[in-house]
C-alpha cells in the first residue's frame, strides 16, 4: 500500500471528505488499484450524491454515495488495476447530474480545503 493522503472537496452545503492511496497487484507487479475511501457530509435540506468515474474507457460515472438531509454517507471506491490508475469525482444537487461543483482528479489530491461560510 502507498502512502495515504487525505482530501476535501465541497459544493454547496455538502462536502466531501477521505483519502486516497495505491495497492500494487503482486509485489513485483506493474499493475495498481486506486482506493479511495470517505465521508459525504450534508447541512442542507436537498440530496447531494457523489459521483466517481475511477475507470478508462466510456463507462459514464456511477454514483457512490448519496445524503438527503442533514447526515453522513460513507463510501469506498476501488479502480480496477491498471499502470496508472485514476478517476474523476464530482458533488451534485439533485438526482442527476445537471447541478454540480466542478469535476476533481482523483489524483489531484491533496485538493483545497473546505470553504468556509
Amino acid at each position: 500500500m502507498s502512502v495515504s493522503v487525505g482530501w476535501s472537496k465541497a459544493y454547496e452545503s455538502a462536502a466531501v471528505t477521505g483519502k486516497r492511496y495505491t495497492e500494487r497487484e503482486l509485489p513485483f507487479s506493474a499493475l495498481s488499484t486506486l482506493v479511495i475511501k470517505g465521508e459525504l457530509k450534508n447541512a442542507g435540506n436537498d440530496c447531494y450524491p457523489l459521483w466517481a468515474k475511477l475507470d478508462i474507457g466510456s463507462a459514464s460515472a456511477a454514483r457512490a454515495a448519496t445524503q438527503c438531509g442533514p447526515g453522513t454517507a460513507t463510501f469506498n471506491l476501488r479502480s480496477v488495476p491498471s499502470m496508472s490508475p485514476n478517476g474523476t469525482l464530482f458533488l451534485c444537487r439533485g438526482e442527476g447530474t445537471q447541478n454540480c461543483g466542478p469535476r476533481f482528479s482523483a489524483r489531484e489530491f491533496p485538493a483545497s480545503a473546505l470553504p468556509t461560510r
